[in-house]
């Protein structure tokens, strides 16, 4: 028994009402007698509860339903009335709930403590022991049987994700106003991935690789960010589906996206392998996490839990991502769950799935056909598929993938960075037998073709002779540059003056040119027309032509001396 535990139950009594304390002195302690003093009469109750028949009693008449009360006021963070209430919401009635609450106050189980808004409860200290034996997590999330345990392979896998990177790398896949996918899309990846094809599971996968970050909007169409994928795969299977189910049910601050990926991986593990529960206790469970949310601080940056999710957050902060709550975005933690294979339905229960816990790490293993087809074998990690996505083209995912090699898939590859040796390397590092000559003839023809014509876009650097040397010799400036376009003209690695700036600002080659921009073509700079009938009919009927600055005042003044001069027809005159 603690003894801020027991001045908290002092004074939770001594603020009561009077009408109220006089009451429950009469009912515990008899009459009272005169003169009284509030605090002896406070000692006596004490002593009362202190007895051992008295506990012995108090927790005798303790029912099922009066254990699970006093469960979640014992598990949750804040176990206020409502919170209480909201946990228990699918079993009993407001009513019912309400009406037991009240009856565990007055029986002097639970007491109320200072609550913020609204009352928040907690365990009589004298009592405070024997209840923890007979109640705690256990009984909120207790098992309805047992059976034997038939593990199934979730449906996003390292080659799911693979499938989706290369689906919407290759492709330019619009989406709608409420950032829906459409149809077309939906049935062209529904085509090839059939595992995925559950009622509502790829809008929730979309919705959910959006609200990370992993697929961004541009120009209207999703794109993977490469970059955020790559931090991506270098987590385990399980911390993917963990995040993967945390993002499905919105999106979020970066912090709380780990917290709920936390809770995600902790529900999967606090249920029994080959355990059957109802669905209201794994929603019970799940709300049970979901309460911590508002509650938990930062990670410690010592933790495991930081240690394993912490560094490779991949939480989109990036405007050009808009907030993704349409189409696909889950209830509940437990809804996730169950969507990416934490848990499984059977006959009406629920149980989890060890192998949604369990990480691939089957060394990497395809064939390459003849016919430019690439199939996966399962099990690979998915740091070591993606760059195989960024050359081949899903076709099919089942239990091993296929994949399609096709000029266009290649060619995005060459755009890309990469050359038809490196392509040629990573399809015979992980080739069973070998890469057929005819594909290798085609890479070396595709990438000729590919060469033979280059188009550029961005800042390109001239340097005279005399300037020349520095920039060739400066390494800083070296690694900044994209491409040698000819000695002494280099394309940078800039999209903006800014990043130029960086350039110069960190290799110091010299001083910073001002980019030098050609005069574009315009038509209105053009001479007014001088034809017949180009005075005041050129006017008529059509908008005025943009003339710029002292050509437009000197077009209306020639239109001012061409009225004056014309005779009277009806047209006012225009003073000068």
């Amino acid at each position: 028994m603690r003894a801020e535990s027991v001045a908290a139950w002092r004074e939770s009594i001594l603020r009561l009402p009077d009408q109220h304390f006089f009451d429950l002195m009469r009912l515990y302690l008899g009459a009272i007698k005169t003169p009284f003093n509030k605090q002896k009469l406070l000692e006596e109750l004490a002593a009362f509860l202190r007895r051992n028949d008295t506990r012995e009693r108090m927790l005798e008449v303790l029912d099922p339903m009066d254990l699970l009360v006093l469960s979640a006021v014992r598990e949750l963070p804040v176990p206020s009335q409502g919170a209480v209430i909201d946990l228990f919401r699918s079993e009993y009635s407001f009513a019912e709930l309400y009406e037991r609450i009240l009856n565990l106050e007055e029986r002097l189980v639970i007491y109320r403590r200072d609550g913020d808004r609204e009352r928040v409860y907690a365990v009589n200290p004298w009592i405070e022991e024997a209840v923890a034996e007979r109640t705690g997590r256990s009984l909120l999330i207790a098992a309805e049987g047992f059976e034997e345990p038939s593990p199934a392979l979730p449906a996003v896998d390292s080659l799911t994700l693979a499938g989706i990177y290369s689906f919407f790398l290759h492709g330019s896949e619009t989406v709608k106003n409420d950032g829906g996918l459409k149809k077309r899309t939906l049935d062209a990846l529904g085509a090839a991935l059939p595992r995925c094809s559950a009622a509502g599971f790829l809008e929730t996968l979309v919705a959910s690789l959006s609200n990370i970050g992993l697929l961004v909007r541009r120009d209207g169409a999703l794109a993977p960010d490469s970059a955020r994928w790559e931090a991506f795969a270098a987590l385990s299977s399980p911390e993917r589906r963990a995040y993967l189910a945390a993002a499905a049910m919105g999106r979020t601050s970066r912090e709380r996206l780990r917290f709920r990926a936390a809770d995600a991986l902790e529900l999967a593990s606090s249920l029994e392998s080959g355990a059957l529960y109802r669905v209201e206790t794994v929603s019970r469970l799940a709300a049970l996490l979901s309460a911590r949310e508002n509650l938990r601080g930062p990670l410690r940056p010592g933790s495991r839990l930081a240690s394993i999710i912490g560094p490779a957050a991949p939480a989109s902060e990036t405007p050009d991502t808009p907030p993704h709550q349409g189409p696909g975005v889950l209830s509940d933690l437990a809804a996730a769950a169950a969507a990416f294979g934490f848990t499984q339905s059977s006959e009406g229960f629920v149980r989890g799935n060890p192998l949604a816990l369990e990480n691939e790490e089957a060394p990497l293993s395809f064939v390459v056909s003849p016919s430019f087809t690439v199939t996966l074998m399962p099990g690979a990690p998915l740091s070591a598929l993606l760059p195989l996505a960024r050359f081949l083209e899903v076709e099919d995912i089942q239990t091993a993938a296929r994949f399609g090699l096709s000029r266009s898939s290649v060619t995005a590859a060459f755009d890309q960075g990469m050359t038809a040796d490196e392509v040629a390397a990573a399809l015979e590092s992980g080739s069973a037998h070998g890469l057929p000559g005819n594909v290798r003839f085609s890479l070396d023809d595709w990438y000729r073709s590919w060469s033979s014509a280059s188009l550029f876009h961005g800042y390109v650097l001239r340097a005279d002779e005399s300037r020349r040397l520095a920039f060739e010799k400066n390494p800083r400036f070296q690694r900044s540059v994209r491409k040698l376009l000819a000695p002494g003209v280099w394309l940078l690695e800039a999209e903006s003056e800014e990043e130029v700036r960086e350039i110069f600002s960190d290799s110091r080659p010299g001083p910073v040119p001002k980019p030098a921009r050609g005069k574009p073509f315009c038509r209105a700079l053009r001479e007014p027309s001088t034809h017949a009938g180009a005075g005041i009919a050129g006017f008529r009927g059509r908008r005025r032509p943009p003339f710029p600055g002292s050509r437009r005042r000197s077009r209306c003044r020639r239109f001012r001396r061409y009225l004056r001069r014309r005779p009277s027809r009806g047209i006012p005159s225009v003073r000068p």
